[in-house]
């Protein structure tokens, strides 16, 4: 869930609610064009990342969904990511960008899909296995809002925050073997900075323009803290 002035917006695996929060009414429900790979059932729990509200003359809602477009003749059904921007203040839909799911996701492992934050105009949108699953890995995507384009992915690499013109998370070696915290470049998607190979590594916001970076040393296993 997201917040914005008297409203909450609520994202599930096929729909963004808006919700005004004085009332409880539903205001208004965003559904993505094409078809959803899964609905929320009644009984299940949401388990789908909150929407990010991108301030801005015009705040934006973004909402990313796992969609499905069916097959027209020799054309194969085709599976891809459809991220929506509703007007926080309207409820209407402003755009919609389409974004190509990696290779990897082929194979049928459970995804997650979320915004993670922007900055500058481009907002960085990560999809990975999720940490239910035993095979892992992830793909981070670039975006310009204003151009409404990809600007770069990098595989492998699964975003935690962004802060200022950085976006920073965990990279897996290619091998699979070990992970390391990086920053990279919001615009281009060039590294600034790395740290260390480690084993279970987790990197998490701590604060305006701090990080929480833990992770087991890979040649004697003991957990360190930065």
């Amino acid at each position: 869930m997201a917040l914005h002035k008297d409203k909450a917006f609520v994202a599930t695996l096929d729909r963004l609610l808006a919700v005004n929060t004085t009332t409880g009414s539903l205001t208004a429900t965003t559904t993505p064009t094409a078809d959803a790979l899964s609905v929320l059932s009644r009984d299940d729990r949401n388990h789908s990342a909150p929407p990010a509200v991108i301030p801005g003359a015009d705040p934006l809602v973004l909402a990313p969904f796992f969609v499905r477009r069916p097959g027209v003749g020799t054309q194969a059904a085709t599976n891809f990511i459809e991220l929506t921007a509703t007007n926080a203040s309207s409820d209407k839909v402003d755009w919609r960008l389409p974004l190509t799911l990696p290779s990897w996701t082929k194979d049928g492992s459970p995804r997650t899909v979320s915004v993670v934050g922007a900055s500058k105009k481009v907002v960085i949108v990560t999809v990975s296995t999720g940490a239910s699953s035993l095979f892992s890995a992830a793909t981070t995507y670039g975006i310009d809002l204003t151009a409404r384009r990809v600007l770069w992915t990098k595989d492998r690499f699964e975003a935690t925050t962004v802060t200022g013109n950085i976006v920073v998370g965990e990279l897996e070696t290619s091998d699979g073997t070990y992970e390391s915290a990086r920053g990279y470049d919001l615009l281009t998607g060039t590294e600034r900075w790395r740290g260390e190979d480690g084993l279970n590594l987790d990197v998490k916001p701590a604060g305006p323009h701090l990080l929480l970076v833990q992770a087991q040393n890979k040649d004697d296993y003991r957990v360190h803290i930065q």
